[in-house]
């Protein structure tokens, strides 16, 4: 942020370029320049190998329009940056091109954007990422990961990756939150507690809280246990193959003595 501070206020009086290669820096420039400024480039490092490229950002920002950049922090962190989530399945390009065509979604975006308290957040998040995976944005992301789940053991024959289904509502809850906070850090707008916003301060450093609702029903999630007995590391332990933590009904591990459990402590993982 103090990088693309530091280069709009030289952009008033001077052209300016900023040398990177992050795209937090290209989408808030994108957000921060001032139109009547002098010119501003984001140019990549020029000793990389790969191609170089140079990035007009007052062309950029026409290109884009003014109602997508002023979205798109909101947009980069939605879809997943350094301190937020990707959702799966949901590419930046697929997500850019419905903000700039939908109408719908740039409200809801906007609402998002504009919320009041926790619970705006929590409400507009939601259905954010419904419309991100091309569902009903009145609908409940639970149902959707129920309809989705059914739709695929009818037709496939292979195991059902957990990590490939819509997130459940409270895990997008959690989600939705840290998107906030980071887009608000952002913009400049407000400075909030990160506690309160989906960290928890563990050892000195932010870890994300995790959601403490079960991926799938308790009846569904005995179906699926292991018994490896090498630290449940690698998809030899089927629990981690199909994208689930350990439980208790684990032969070996039981749940807590494995790097797939939850309760291990993150810096073993």
């Amino acid at each position: 942020m103090l990088i693309v501070q530091t280069a709009v206020e030289f952009s008033l009086r001077t052209t300016t370029y900023v040398i990177g290669e992050d795209t937090d820096i290209l989408v808030l420039l994108c957000y921060h320049a001032q139109s009547d400024s002098k010119k501003i480039f984001l140019r990549s490092d020029t000793k990389q190998a790969k191609p170089k490229h140079l990035w007009d950002i007052h062309k950029t920002q026409s290109l884009l329009t003014t109602t997508t950049c002023e979205l798109l922090p909101f947009l980069h962190a939605v879809t997943g940056c350094d301190t937020t989530s990707k959702i799966y399945g949901v590419s930046k390009p697929a997500a850019l091109k419905l903000l700039s065509t939908n109408k719908i979604f740039q409200e809801v975006a906007r609402s998002f954007v504009t919320s009041q308290s926790r619970q705006d957040v929590v409400t507009h998040g939601e259905k954010v990422v419904m419309m991100l995976l091309a569902g009903d944005p009145h609908q409940n992301l639970d149902v959707l990961r129920y309809e989705k789940f059914s739709s695929r053991v009818m037709t496939s024959t292979s195991c059902i990756q957990v990590q490939t289904l819509p997130p459940t509502s409270a895990a997008t809850a959690l989600h939705s939150l840290r998107v906030f906070l980071q887009m608000q850090l952002w913009t400049g707008k407000t400075t909030l507690i990160p506690e309160d916003w989906g960290w928890q301060l563990k050892n000195g450093a932010y870890i994300p809280v995790k959601t403490d609702i079960p991926p799938a029903p308790e009846k569904l999630l005995k179906v699926v246990h292991c018994n490896y007995k090498v630290n449940c590391d690698s998809k030899r332990c089927s629990c981690r193959k199909h994208g689930l933590e350990c439980s208790s009904g684990c032969g070996t591990c039981r749940g807590i003595s494995c790097t797939n459990s939850g309760t291990a402590d993150y810096e073993d993982i």
